[in-house]
């Protein structure tokens, strides 16, 4: 399977990217790398980098910091 919407942030801190294959309707499987932690979700297809990293961080914690 290859990536789709893969996305870096520009000091390159952060990266994300989806599977092009749903796994039902439009949900797929997303990776996000933010420093030297990696992170896997299932979530909507239409979501864009800056999104998939605000719901990484509120999920991790990483936004109270």
């Amino acid at each position: 399977m290859y990536p789709m919407n893969w996305s870096t942030s520009e000091n390159g801190e952060c990266e994300t990217f989806m599977l092009a294959e749903m796994y039902c309707g439009n949900v797929t499987e997303i990776w996000a790398r933010i420093g030297i932690r990696y992170y896997r979700m299932r979530d909507y297809s239409n979501l864009d980098h800056a999104e998939i990293l605000t719901r990484v961080k509120q999920l991790s914690g990483q936004s109270r910091k």
